[in-house]
């Protein structure tokens, strides 16, 4: 499942285009944690204590965590092979600084470096919706009334976005905004814009940004408006 087909399923289902409690679920925080190889480096450290100081999750991030439910996230490696299964889907699909299947929504797969096709398959394609965390949060929701709502992300972004990559987003999009069609011979100003905003678990990858002039930037403000596939 590629990000469009993901977003299409959100749009069947009615939800929003990526998970709700992406930023407050222990699901993806094992996800990261794990596929990033941040076990071989944390000293004793725990899962949340590990990505805070990382700049991963944000501070208050135990205050209002979604803690697993069903079978944990695992993965085993070895010289030549990986095996990961139960991982958060949206991992592999969105953040490419962790994922190991880059832009598959992708749950269960594996690396085998001797594999005689594609080192990297895909096992099981998931959509947040089959999570076990989002049907507790459903439930929670639905039988009771005093269940607080999801917060947003107070995480704030510590890495600007390198001049290389914006570049490379500028002439793709032949320095043309993606909202209104201006281009700079208009002269306007150009700005980058993230089609997932970051308030609400969007990344700063290559499929998640594209030009807009400065005046479409300010007005779309963090609505999620679909693109064409780029």
């Amino acid at each position: 499942m590629n990000e469009d087909q993901y977003f299409e399923k959100s749009r069947k289902v009615e939800l929003p285009s990526r998970c709700p409690l992406l930023n407050q679920c222990m699901r993806r925080a094992y996800t990261i944690y794990l596929l990033g190889e941040y076990d071989k480096v944390s000293r004793g450290r725990d899962v949340v204590t590990t990505l805070q100081q990382e700049g991963i999750l944000s501070e208050n991030f135990d205050q209002s965590k979604i803690d697993l439910q069903g079978e944990a996230p695992e993965v085993s490696r070895g010289n030549t092979y990986q095996y990961y299964n139960n991982v958060c889907p949206e991992v592999n699909l969105f953040d490419l600084a962790h994922s190991l299947l880059n832009g598959v929504a992708s749950s269960c797969g594996e690396w085998d470096k001797l594999g005689t096709k594609s080192k990297f398959q895909n096992l099981k394609s998931t959509h947040y919706s089959d999570c076990p965390e989002f049907s507790k949060h459903i439930f929670d929701l639905k039988f009771n009334p005093k269940q607080k709502p999801v917060q947003k992300s107070t995480n704030k972004r510590r890495v600007s976005i390198s001049k290389k990559l914006r570049f490379e987003i500028f002439e793709r999009d032949s320095y043309t905004c993606q909202y209104c069609g201006r281009n700079k011979s208009d002269g306007i100003k150009l700005n980058l814009d993230h089609k997932i905003p970051i308030s609400v678990g969007g990344t700063d990858s290559y499929s998640n940004l594209v030009t807009s002039c400065e005046d479409c930037n300010q007005g779309k403000s963090d609505k999620i408006i679909a693109l064409d596939s780029k």
